[in-house]
């Protein structure tokens, strides 16, 4: 068995990422996939 994965690498990243890289997790259930984009957090002027 490896001792490694893909999700093992993408989890390290995204824990990086929200804990010492400013981001914060979106939720999947609002994301758009034709826009690429979660519309609630979109600002409309």
């Amino acid at each position: 068995m490896k001792p490694y994965t893909e999700r093992a690498f993408e989890t390290a990243i995204e824990h990086y990422l929200t804990t010492t890289g400013g981001y914060v997790k979106g939720d999947r259930e609002t994301f758009d996939p034709a826009r690429a984009l979660f519309s609630a957090e979109v600002i409309v002027m």
